[in-house]
């Protein structure tokens, strides 16, 4: 009996054993988070390489100008294929890891913007209406409190909030207004909606980083967006493409998006996505510029910060087909006459 006891136990630790070499011989060797950083940093730095080699260019002639345009392309590519890898490795990335990634993956979009104006500059008077960038969230949020807690008079609110936003690069403190910029107008510079209230924007050009803040009762209609920031918005609307969309106390608003990556919520309730819809002439050429031509069906992939359960967040779920908004087709320049 002793006998049959071992022979059973042997059985059973040599089956032990073989699912184990069979469970790992399965198992994805870069799903640690040591060997995600040690691809995700070897990506960047050909990225960065690469980059770097257009110092090394002349933008005068015709040909290098070719070039030029060709490493950005490639770089731009590379970033959105990093993009992607960071976006699969949420499965097992901790979330601390996957914050990380997603401001690398940012600055790196930034640094190949970076590179486009300081190596392919636009004609000098593309820049008159920029004198000054965009203000950052913060600042936003910051004035918008100054305001609300009366420690600067009215006049002085208003100047300030001049100082910081470039009229023709933001729509703040208006409502009840249809907000309209048209293709060229914008031309991938950063933009501002800020105080809006029951207005209806569209947006129809490349934007960089689109930053919003304080809306209420609105419906946007974004084209191609490098990154959107947002931050308290309450019953809105939104339509938006982005490689990148980050989203802080929204309430009851819906999102038809299309990203390069799962949007992120936090401290956000009763939220709903669906796919991007809107239609402009000359949408088609902006999204494949801009590397967001597929749908990626990461619409549906939303990351919820607040939420670290194994189920879904009860704080957002998908528009059910039947209550989606029809495709939204953009005023142009010629209906606007």
């Amino acid at each position: 009996e002793i006998e049959k006891l071992d022979n059973k136990y042997e059985e059973l630790r040599a089956e032990r054993t073989r699912r184990r070499q069979e469970r790992d011989s399965w198992k994805n060797p870069l799903e640690t988070a040591n060997a995600f950083w040690e691809e995700f940093n070897k990506a960047k730095s050909e990225i960065t390489s690469l980059l770097d080699s257009l110092e090394t260019q002349s933008a005068d002639a015709e040909s290098s100008n070719k070039d030029v345009s060709l490493v950005l392309s490639e770089a731009a590519k590379q970033v959105g294929k990093l993009q992607e890898f960071s976006a699969k490795s949420t499965l097992f990335l901790p979330p601390y890891d996957q914050r990380l990634a997603n401001t690398a993956v940012m600055n790196l979009y930034n640094l190949v913007s970076m590179r486009r104006q300081s190596c392919m500059p636009r004609d000098s008077f593309k820049f008159k209406t920029r004198r000054n960038a965009p203000a950052s969230l913060a600042t936003l949020i910051s004035e918008a409190n100054k305001s609300a807690n009366g420690s600067t008079g009215n006049d002085t609110a208003t100047n300030q909030r001049e100082k910081v936003h470039d009229p023709n690069l933001s729509f703040v403190d208006q409502t009840g207004q249809v907000l309209v910029k048209y293709p060229e107008d914008v031309q991938e510079a950063d933009f501002v909606l800020s105080n809006l209230r029951d207005c209806v924007v569209y947006l129809c050009d490349i934007c960089g980083a689109l930053r919003i803040d304080n809306l209420k009762g609105c419906k946007i209609f974004v084209g191609p967006v490098r990154s959107v920031l947002m931050d308290n918005v309450e019953d809105c609307v939104f339509q938006i493409a982005a490689q990148q969309l980050r989203i802080h106390h929204a309430k009851k608003c819906d999102f038809y998006v299309r990203t390069r990556s799962g949007p992120i919520i936090e401290d956000s309730q009763s939220v709903r996505f669906a796919p991007y819809s809107l239609t402009y002439p000359n949408l088609d050429k902006h999204l494949t510029a801009a590397n967001l031509d597929t749908e990626t069906e990461y619409w549906a992939k939303v990351e919820d910060f607040n939420w670290l359960r194994a189920r879904q967040s009860p704080n957002w779920a998908t528009i059910p087909a039947d209550e989606r908004a029809p495709p939204v087709a953009a005023p142009t320049r010629a209906s606007a006459h």
